[in-house]
């Protein structure tokens, strides 16, 4: 997975002893499907003793598979593999937007921006009801449909099945719609005590080209594309943090709930409260506190925007929501004063 090119990768493996000769077969298999024929080093095809009868073999290996249908060829592919008609586009996309990083184990910065860029330009992960969030500044993998969000604050929604990796669920059907995974990036598949990702729900991740495919499918997937790299969502989401309360602020998180990252909306809410606009913050806010119901501050921005409206029965109804969910365990919120002193003046009002 990160070998630079094939014969870093042979050599790597041959080396490391043991049973060298077929562990050379066996990285030789995988390397050659990795970087193709045009890999291998001219020198070793050189000496072959079998190099045309090698490659007859190949030729009609890959002509029996054609004629049996339903196998995607990517010519030049790096990821290239089996995937279900419709998903392959996606995936074809994804690659040619990074095929100018093949290679490289370490990206600098500049390099890095450039290939998210790529990436988003290649419209693979605004594509389908999946979201693949990427955030290598907190190294977490956030795979999940749209219309959720993942929020530590709420237990009953989440059942970790190994260290680091939990799924999500829906609350009112009871079932899974996704999973996140903590320490990402040394994630350990191979682990007996992770065998559990290789088990359990399948889900369908278009961007990916994964069609019912295990969490540990997904992520490794994921961490063999996308190594440090953000998706779309997570840089829009940095961008928008980085504007602070400006109307350039509220263009990014629309552009990153779009993506389909539901956090967007919560900031996009209190973005809209900032600029005084309560009407559309109510909106947002009260869409975003149906999801995640443990957030008390959602629920007292919400309760701000409602009483700006002077729409006092849900003000009140969003104030105490508030209060429940910090004595539930969420932060503490200024929402016990603000109800106390909207009751007071209501009820002088009266």
């Amino acid at each position: 997975m990160s070998a630079r090119t094939f014969e870093e990768g042979l050599v790597w493996a041959v080396n490391l002893g043991g049973d060298a000769d077929t562990n050379g077969a066996v990285a030789g298999a995988l390397l050659g499907a990795r970087f193709g024929e045009g890999g291998i080093p001219t020198r070793w095809l050189d000496g072959l003793l079998v190099a045309e009868e090698a490659r007859a073999l190949a030729d009609r290996l890959l002509e029996l598979a054609q004629a049996r249908g339903g196998l995607d060829v990517v010519a030049g592919n790096r990821y290239a593999r089996h995937r279900p008609s419709g998903f392959s586009d996606l995936g074809a996309r994804l690659d040619a937007a990074l095929a100018t990083f093949r290679g490289e184990l370490e990206h600098d910065q500049k390099s890095r921006l450039a290939a998210e860029l790529l990436i988003a330009q290649s419209g693979v992960f605004g594509h389908g009801s999946t979201l693949v969030s990427n955030v290598p500044d907190r190294d977490a993998l956030y795979v999940h449909e749209r219309e959720y969000a993942f929020d530590d604050l709420e237990p009953a929604r989440s059942i970790e099945i190994c260290d680091g990796v939990r799924l999500m669920l829906d609350l009112e059907s009871e079932r899974c719609v996704g999973f996140a995974m903590r320490g990402f990036a040394s994630f350990d598949f191979e682990s007996p005590a992770n065998a559990a990702v290789w088990r359990g729900p399948r889900f369908d991740v278009p961007p990916l080209g994964i069609e019912q495919g295990t969490v540990g499918l997904i992520a490794a997937s994921a961490r063999l594309v996308l190594g440090d790299l953000r998706t779309p969502d997570r840089v829009l989401f940095d961008r928008a943090v980085a504007a602070g309360q400006s109307e350039k602020a509220l263009l990014l998180w629309q552009a990153c709930l779009e993506q389909g990252n539901e956090l967007a909306r919560y900031a996009l809410g209190y973005t809209l409260l900032d600029q005084g606009r309560p009407a559309e913050a109510r909106e947002q806010l009260k869409h975003y506190s149906s999801i995640v119901r443990a957030n008390a501050w959602a629920w007292c921005y919400l309760g701000q925007a409602c009483e700006q409206l002077e729409d006092w029965e849900e003000a009140e109804y969003a104030y105490r929501q508030a209060v429940a969910a910090t004595q539930a365990g969420a932060l503490e919120t200024d929402a016990p004063a603000r109800l106390a002193d909207m009751l007071h003046r209501r009820a002088d009002g009266a």
